[in-house]
């Protein structure tokens, strides 16, 4: 006997039914510029370079979407600093090819060539005859003679860094001093021939200082701290000017008088007159620079080794807190009440809050200095100090709990360090505070899960909301004919299906 039975099935969709026939992608399309047009393009795929690809395991984009390339994993090399929009995509033979910006230094290279990195500056430069001075690349001769100043490259031959920091002075060290201004600008002179105005060299045979400006020698003359015309009967740069207490002003030879506070002096052969404080000092003998105290007491002392510090002269080329110091020797670290460490043996001595370290071998986090973790040399023996490091923590955790880890063989995720290598880092990804490799797992809501118990090809580019929150398919009406021990599924024209007879 046969039942006739009408049901209405509720087919509930599966998590591999989840995705639209498109390929799993539930989020707008994104535009690629191609040639020119809007271009849509969805999670399947990508935009290189103006153009749209299917996305694949064996190549990816080098540069970025309006200006790029695919690059094949193993076969290729992709140089592309993060930095700029340049890219440039090179064979791998396997020899220790490495990237410099978008050049690639290989095998034959390297025995003259090297990359000079600084802050978004990546470039070749030839360490035999180049110095590589914060990230610039600057001739030389030889490097063996080479020396930075700041972040400039100089010959010591026949340059100096007289003010230990740029710009560098073309004379010898030995014949170089430190011109400063009241506003902190600095250069190198020559002792000889040169004098300094305020941070400015001038020619002391045809200029003159007066105020803190220089003037022409052949036209002005300085008189009561004003430049004023020269007397046509007094000619040559060195004329000088003197006001006298009563206001009366008289004109002298400045290479042989000299006028401090009101009164003309005759100077011995070889010295010039520096009025500092209101009292005479000479120069050289007596030094080049002036610095006057809070009483208006001034003091006369020689830039090239010392300095003026809130009214005091010490031995120095800065001031930190008030006091001077060699920055060669030490670093000033504390803010107002800042302190000079010693820098001895520190290859880059830096602040960490207000003491000092050595960034080289060390990392500061937070508010403590911590030594760098070993990493594996080229054996695989863990001997060898991190000099690429960042800190790592939780974000709510105090600065105490903070470690310094290798970014280039480390992964922080979540404030826990793993040690995953170099190729751990390029293929794992973090997932809350766990790594997850995007090859066979996904990450949701800081969980990984196993993208095969999802029906998914691989972890990538997931849905997270279409996977576990799958939208219902519409109930299909369908009939059911009972035949003896078997059910079968029937057509809406009544015929039953294949299989079932």
């Amino acid at each position: 006997m046969m039942i006739k039975i009408t049901l209405s099935l509720l087919l509930l969709c599966a998590v591999s039914s989840s995705f639209a026939d498109d390929g799993g992608c539930h989020e707008p399309p994104q535009i690629c510029m191609v040639n020119g047009i809007e271009t849509e393009y969805d999670c399947n795929e990508i935009c290189c370079g103006g153009a749209i690809y299917s996305i694949s395991d064996e190549y990816a984009c080098c540069g970025n979407e309006e200006n790029g390339g695919l690059w094949f994993f193993g076969s290729q090399i992709c140089c592309s600093p993060w930095y700029t929009e340049e890219y440039a995509v090179y064979d791998n033979t396997g020899e220790g090819e490495q990237c410099c910006g978008v050049e690639m230094i290989n095998q034959e290279m390297r025995n003259e060539t090297s990359c000079c990195n600084g802050w978004k500056n990546n470039t070749l430069f030839n360490y035999r005859t180049e110095m590589c001075c914060g990230g610039v690349a600057f001739e030389v001769g030889d490097t063996q003679f080479g020396q930075c100043c700041g972040d400039v490259g100089y010959d010591r031959r026949n340059q100096s860094c007289p003010c230990g920091r740029p710009p560098v002075a073309d004379v010898p060290n030995n014949d170089a001093q430190c011109c400063r201004s009241n506003d902190g600008q600095i250069m190198g002179f020559t002792t000889e021939g040169q004098g300094c105005c305020n941070g400015l060299a001038y020619d002391t045979a045809t200029e003159l200082c007066c105020n803190n400006e220089i003037g022409d020698a052949t036209v002005d003359v300085c008189c009561g701290n004003q430049m004023v015309p020269l007397n046509p009967d007094n000619t040559g740069a060195e004329t000088g000017c003197c006001e006298f207490a009563d206001g009366t002003r008289v004109q002298y030879d400045s290479s042989k008088q000299t006028c401090c506070n009101g009164e003309l002096t005759d100077l011995p052969e070889g010295e010039r007159g520096l009025c500092c404080g209101g009292a005479l000092f000479l120069t050289p003998s007596d030094g080049d620079s002036c610095c006057v105290n809070e009483d208006g007491i001034g003091e006369v002392f020689s830039s090239n080794g010392s300095v003026c510090c809130s009214g005091e002269t010490g031995f120095g080329d800065g001031c930190c807190g008030g006091s001077p110091y060699f920055q060669q020797e030490g670093v000033c670290c504390g803010g107002e009440n800042a302190t000079v460490w010693d820098n001895e043996g520190m290859n880059q001595p830096s602040c960490c809050v207000n003491e000092v370290f050595d960034s080289y071998t060390q990392t500061c986090c937070g508010a403590s200095v911590l030594e760098n973790p070993l990493i594996a040399n080229s054996e695989g023996i863990v001997n060898e100090t991190s000099h690429h490091t960042r800190c790592c923590g939780h974000e709510h955790s105090s600065d105490d709990t903070l470690l310094p880890y290798d970014y280039f063989n480390s992964m922080c995720c979540g404030g826990i360090i793993y040690n995953v290598g170099i190729d751990g880092v390029e293929a794992l990804s973090c997932c809350g505070n766990v790594t997850y490799d995007s090859v066979d797992e996904f990450c949701c809501d800081d969980e990984v899960f196993l993208a095969a118990d999802y029906l998914l090809e691989d972890g990538k580019n997931v849905n997270c909301h279409a996977v576990f929150n799958p939208e219902p398919v519409e109930p299909i009406e369908s009939e059911v004919v009972v035949v003896g021990e078997e059910v079968a599924e029937v057509e809406g024209d009544g015929a039953v299906q294949p299989g079932f007879e």
